[in-house]
């Protein structure tokens, strides 16, 4: 027979925990343990205990916060509904929201101090606004979210000679940063790529299909874009002539130019050129003839003046001070050397012309043509050498002993003269660096007689001996030669003894200017 036990309320025998009943069930006040629930539609409970692993029919489809899904599962995944974050630390998270992707934000020295340099590590560098990843090269290559920009372009732009321009601006990535020169009106469309010293700065060398194709006067317009392809601004530079004239050459910071004839040294509009170096050498004297036996006298160098910082100017003069150049024309003379003196002539070695380099301000460099030298034998005064940049040598002669030519100041030394009368050699041609030697005594050709020396000096960027004056050769001594052309060298004199009576030519003066670009 059934039988009923109603209560309201059953008690722990400790006094604790506590069963009540309602219409709806039993309400426990503590943990239920079962091994089974049998029949039973629905279970609440405010929390479970143990592992759980054996519940089944939970929905698990969802996550909720309050009543709002904000993850939903699906056959793929899971759906979410707001912003996903992914924390780390304080400085580095990543955030997803449905139309974008929020990376780890930090600083450079952040990053240096443990971000991590797993290739591919991405994030954002706030220092310098970059998004930044670490590259299989085991560098932080950068990508900008802004574009470069040009604040401005120190350095010279010139026309027809290399030079390095030196970009300002803002947010250069350090690799592979292309720079382009535009110039329109000459057909110019360059572009390199330079290594940029910092995110504010590069320099970059001008190539030389841009300089060889643009004009002083000319506006170039110069851009960057980044290795992301960010572009910046335009920044114009204006091109800056050079001087023309002459044969230009260069030798390390020095443009060089070297007249070996008559011209003009042009420095454009808007250029001051200091500290100009120069050398100026006159024409070589040419020798004196030869006449009855007895030689003429050496031809005199060409005078020599130069203000290259260390060398000298002609008869032991220190040299002269540098000049200043403002935009101008000017004239430069080169000096041609004496021409030969054949015996049937008569009369002295024909002298040299003297070279000029004019100056800012009207006045210029002058360097003497040399001495031609005296004609051997009975002819009077014309035995004599004569004077100029450096003195012609005094011919030999049966009558008396002949004065040398006297050099000049700055420039050159006298030549020299014969020893005795009658004993048939001349003095040589004064050099820009000695005094041209007497003649000795002897027969006639007995030996050479060597001028005065030149001078040593490298404003071509190599030594080069200029203006020695002219020998009087001997069959013992050597050959009989003219001037060297575009050295100021004089000639040497003719003799009777098996070579020519004639006096050989001075050789032609020479101008060179340089300067540093």
């Amino acid at each position: 027979m059934a039988s009923e036990i109603r209560v309201n309320k059953i008690t722990h025998t400790a006094g604790v925990g506590t069963i009540t009943t309602n219409t709806h069930g039993i309400v426990v006040a503590g943990i239920v343990t079962a091994n089974s629930f049998s029949g039973i539609n629905s279970v609440t409970a405010t929390s479970f205990y143990g592992s759980g692993v054996n519940l089944t029919g939970i929905d698990a489809s969802t996550l909720k916060f309050g009543n709002d899904v904000k993850v939903a599962a699906n056959n793929s995944g899971a759906i979410v509904t707001g912003v996903l974050t992914v924390t780390e630390n304080a400085d580095l998270k990543t955030v997803i929201k449905g139309s974008s992707v929020g990376i780890g934000t930090t600083t450079t020295a952040g990053r240096n101090a443990g971000v991590g340099t797993a290739v591919g590590t991405l994030i954002f560098n706030s220092t310098n606004n970059q998004l930044q990843v670490y590259a299989n090269n085991l560098q932080w290559r950068g990508f900008s979210p802004v574009d470069p920009t040009l604040s401005s372009i120190s350095g010279t732009l010139y026309a027809g000679q290399a030079s390095t321009l030196t970009l300002a601006g803002t947010n250069f990535l350090t690799t592979n940063l292309q720079v382009r020169f535009v110039q329109a009106t000459r057909s110019v469309d360059v572009t390199v790529t330079v290594t940029p010293t910092s995110g504010i700065a590069a320099s970059v060398a001008v190539p030389a299909s841009v300089y060889n194709n643009i004009q002083g006067g000319d506006s170039v317009s110069i851009t960057v874009t980044n290795s992301d392809f960010g572009v910046s601004n335009t920044v114009t530079k204006s091109t800056t002539g050079l001087p023309t004239g002459g044969t230009i050459t260069t030798s390390g910071s020095y443009r060089i130019h070297t007249f070996t004839s008559d011209g003009n040294f042009v420095v454009p509009s808007g250029s001051t050129l200091n500290n100009v170096e120069y050398l100026v050498v006159g024409g070589g004297g040419g020798g004196g003839p030869s006449n009855n036996g007895h030689q003429g006298g050496g031809g005199g160098a060409g005078g020599l003046r130069t203000s290259v910082v260390g060398a000298t100017s002609g008869r032991g003069s220190s040299a002269e001070s540098r000049v200043t150049y403002t935009a101008g024309t000017y004239a430069v003379d080169v000096g041609a050397g004496g021409a030969s003196k054949a015996n049937s002539g008569g009369g002295y070695g024909n002298s040299g012309s003297q070279s000029s380099l004019a100056l800012t301000g009207g006045s210029s460099i002058t360097s003497l043509g040399g001495g031609g030298g005296g004609r051997g034998q009975n002819d009077g005064a014309s035995r004599g050498g004569l004077n100029g940049g450096c003195g012609g040598g005094a011919a030999s002669s049966d009558q008396s002993i002949a004065a040398e030519g006297s050099g000049t100041a700055g420039q050159g030394y006298d030549g020299g003269q014969p020893t005795c009368v009658g004993c048939g050699r001349g003095g040589s041609g004064g050099g820009a660096g000695g005094v041209g030697t007497d003649g000795g005594t002897g027969g006639v050709g007995s030996s050479n007689t060597p001028g005065g020396v030149g001078l040593v000096n490298n404003i071509t960027g190599s030594n080069v001996t200029y203006a020695t004056g002219g020998d009087n050769p001997g069959t013992a001594g050597g050959n009989q030669n003219p001037g060297a052309d575009n050295t100021g060298n004089g000639g040497d004199s003719g003799y009777s003894n098996n070579n020519s009576t004639t006096g050989q030519a001075g050789g032609s003066g020479i101008v060179i200017v340089r300067y540093i670009v």
